[in-house]
């Protein structure tokens, strides 16, 4: 296994760097090293003439079994033979870093080079990135995989440039069910619960249209806040529900899909540009490729949690009825109305999403 720079250093350097700058966004602040002024474009081999090295920190919350950093462990495989080595990739998983947030914070800074995390959590950044939490818009995985690989996703893409930052790719991650510790099968059921979400705009409006009382709280707070009873419910795919554990303090799930998470692969912009072109089309290429290997790892896994958690016998597991399903869709409506009313120009690409 490959040396790591000790994590303290770039934990260090995150609280430095977050100390000495604004919490508004803007272009990050990296001494990134200087671009080669010859790049190899005859036969597409990214080493071929570079002679400079570079190092690409990549950081994620999930666990070194996700399929995730499965995906990453392949993105670091074929850009370090792809590059002979000179570009070497680092992989940070499980919050070592830092929690999404801090995340987000740190690659625009230039703390770290990379990470992958769901759009839920750009809220703050690019408000137009709501499009992709909008209710009822993916089918399932394998219709977020078509987008993720489509020209289509170029343009959502760009929106982070000018906040410091470079989208490589979209990952598919899943689709969301609902689960609480309380009854959730009829509208006045779910009505007055308190639920945990990821604390996008989208998703604020999308629960209280439903009648509850939604809260944004961290993925490594969620399980406490449940067991201790903070909030009642929460949303999510049941890869993270299993991983999560969250099925020990939750008794109900209701198998809604009504809503995507999708990884965005994104780099320091600064430290980006710096790169010969060959690598930037190089990193941008492969990590697309790998929304499909990434699509085929979630598969892989999600039959065998899903059984696992029914296994549990913990949980009462329902599909939703006609009536709530009709009903949790039309409550939905006036959320997507009021996006597209504010981002007019996001509705040709939801029009785009859906006919993927």
């Amino acid at each position: 296994m490959k040396a790591r720079k000790p994590l303290l250093m770039i934990l260090c350097a995150i609280l430095l760097l977050l100390s000495a700058c604004s919490s508004g966004s803007g272009e990050g602040t990296t001494s990134a090293s200087s671009s080669s002024s010859s790049s190899s474009e005859a036969n597409g081999n990214a080493a071929a003439d570079s002679q400079e090295s570079f190092v690409m920190r990549v950081a994620h919350t999930l666990s070194a079994a996700s399929p995730r950093h499965v995906a990453l462990m392949e993105f670091e495989k074929r850009i370090e033979e792809a590059t002979n080595g000179k570009i070497e990739v680092e992989l940070f998983h499980s919050n070592s870093v830092g929690d999404n947030n801090q995340l987000l914070q740190a690659v625009p800074l230039g703390s770290i080079e990379a990470a992958v995390q769901p759009t839920s959590f750009f809220g703050g950044v690019e408000k137009k990135l709501g499009v992709l939490d909008l209710p009822f818009l993916f089918k399932d995985i394998k219709h977020l995989e078509s987008f993720a690989t489509s020209e289509d996703s170029e343009e959502i893409l760009k929106l982070i440039e000018p906040k410091g930052m470079t989208g490589l790719a979209f990952w598919p991650l899943g689709i969301q069910v609902l689960t609480s510790s309380k009854p959730i099968d009829s509208p006045d059921a779910l009505k007055g619960q308190k639920f945990r979400t990821m604390g996008t705009p989208v998703q604020l409006d999308l629960f209280s249209s439903w009648g509850t009382n939604p809260q944004a709280i961290a993925l490594s707070e969620l399980y406490s806040s449940l067991q201790q009873g903070v909030i009642d419910g929460q949303s999510n795919d049941i890869g993270t529900i299993h991983d999560a554990r969250l099925y020990e303090v939750q008794k109900h799930m209701l198998l809604t899909n009504h809503g995507a998470i999708v990884d965005l692969f994104y780099v320091n912009k600064t430290w980006f540009d710096s790169l010969p072109a060959d690598y930037q089309k190089l990193l941008k290429d492969t990590a697309k490729e790998l929304a499909a290997f990434k699509k085929e790892e979630e598969i892989k896994v999600i039959d065998q949690k899903f059984q696992a958690i029914k296994d549990t016998g913990k949980m009462t597991i329902q599909e939703p009825s006609p009536e709530m399903l009709d009903w949790l869709k039309q409550q939905a409506e006036p959320v997507v109305k009021s996006f597209l009313d504010e981002y007019p120009d996001m509705a040709s690409v939801v029009d785009k999403m859906k006919a993927q």
